[in-house]
């Protein structure tokens, strides 16, 4: 809520008074406050409600207009978690950061991609291999095959003689 102007050239003139009171001297900065005085950081702590404090002249400490017996001993500008912008070798400092993290954020992608390129390439490799003994294998059974359709039977038992009947007529079946 932004209260009546006369109201506040009112505070502003009676602060000033009480300066000058207090220090002895005028204030030298007040074009400086006019300029700062409406910027976010400092509207913020005007608009949070604090209580009004005095200085002390014994102690020098600050005390509560509720509580003017008790001394306390807080900083009079309250930390804010409003923060002035940073300056120039800051931002500079700042974005220079972000680009050493990005590079090696990308020198570690290239990192990862070429160990998955070679953990790929074994891979392919490993399942070439075990296709070439599995065609292998099949040749070897089908030459077992083969040499049993083409076994000679004319020495063969009554009883070999059947298994070796049963046995060709699985492997035609296989064979389709």
């Amino acid at each position: 809520m932004k209260k009546s102007t006369s109201f506040e050239d009112d505070v502003i003139n009676d602060a000033l008074a009480f300066f000058i009171q207090d220090q002895g001297e005028a204030f030298k900065y007040e074009c400086a406050w006019h300029e700062v005085r409406n910027q976010a950081k400092w509207l913020a702590m005007y608009g949070e409600g604090y209580s009004k404090r005095t200085k002390t002249s014994a102690s020098w400490a600050y005390t509560s207009s509720s509580q003017s017996n008790t001394t306390t001993n807080c900083e009079f500008y309250p930390t804010s978690s409003l923060q002035c912008p940073m300056g120039t070798k800051m931002a500079k400092r700042k974005a220079k950061e972000k680009s050493k993290e990005t590079n090696f954020d990308l020198m570690e992608i290239k990192a990862m991609q070429e160990l998955l390129s070679q953990v790929l390439t074994k891979s392919e490799d490993h399942i070439h291999i075990k296709e070439t003994e599995v065609q292998n294998r099949e040749g070897k059974l089908l030459l077992m095959e083969f040499a049993t359709l083409m076994k000679d039977t004319t020495g063969m038992t009554k009883t070999q003689l059947q298994y070796h009947n049963h046995l060709c007529e699985i492997i035609k079946k296989n064979m389709g």
